[in-house]
């Protein structure tokens, strides 16, 4: 796939800078850059060059010169090193595109690496001194094709992190907490723990369940012939009249 990006410098002075955005690309994926200029007039020859990360990238095709050097002499693109140059017989106007080249990211470029592309354009003229403009084409990032993670590991409290064993790279994320379960229920006298597992990688937290605040008394027992009494673990004891039911006849009565 070949993407086409036009890079436009508008009349600029001397050392201005234009920059653009970064692109991510597949190996072998190839991109166009234009490099454009504003006005200039009296041009007698000139040069371009563009600073690159060879590891990443390499130039595969010859540069297009657009129709503004049609009384050049000479022009050439040295697709090894990234410099042109071109020079006419007498002098020429130039306004627009000057050329666009092609720049493919190779086959062995390490993945998430990134090439910042920047070209000097060197302006000649017949008389005075030369224009020199720096322009900033882009940044290529090599992409991974398809990541293949790691199980998440725990970073901290807060945090796990996987990597790509294609790229390398390396994600960092929150934990992803259940809904939790209590792992020690409360009682009256004691604290609870509710624990909660992180569904990606494991991990655990604990918050505190609250005492209950209802008693947990314990069966009655008879105190007297009138009441019963019952008592909670907090020690705190409650003393009620017996409720009788409606009776049975054990003995049945005779004459």
């Amino acid at each position: 796939m070949k993407k086409i990006i036009a890079i436009i410098m508008l009349t600029v002075m001397l050392f201005s800078t234009l920059c653009i955005g970064s692109f991510a690309m597949d190996r072998g994926e190839t991109v166009n850059f234009t490099i454009s200029v504003g006005s200039y007039s009296g041009i007698k020859s000139g040069s371009i060059a563009i600073s690159y990360d060879s590891n990443i990238v390499e130039f595969t095709e010859d540069a297009v010169w657009s129709d503004v050097f049609g009384g050049a002499f000479m022009k050439s693109f040295d697709t090894s090193t990234g410099k042109a140059v071109f020079a006419f017989l007498g002098s020429a106007n130039i306004s627009g595109n000057l050329l666009t080249i092609t720049v493919r990211v190779k086959n062995n470029a390490a993945y998430n690496s990134s090439c910042a592309l920047s070209a000097t354009v060197t302006m000649t003229p017949t008389s005075g001194p030369n224009d020199v403009i720096n322009v900033n084409l882009g940044t290529v990032a090599v992409a991974c094709p398809g990541h293949s993670w790691s199980a998440w590991t725990k970073v901290n409290d807060d945090q796990h992190t996987h990597s790509c064993s294609i790229c390398e790279l390396q994600e960092t994320a929150n934990h992803t907490w259940d809904n939790g379960a209590v792992t020690t229920p409360a009682t009256h006298t004691t604290t609870g723990v509710m624990t909660y597992t992180c569904t990606g990688c494991g991990a655990t937290k604990t918050e505190t369940i609250e005492k209950t605040k209802e008693h947990n008394f314990g069966a009655w027992t008879k105190i007297s012939d009138t009441q019963h009494q019952r008592s909670c673990e907090c020690g705190e004891t409650e003393t009620a009249n017996h409720t009788w039911d409606n009776g049975a006849v054990t003995t049945p009565a005779t004459h």
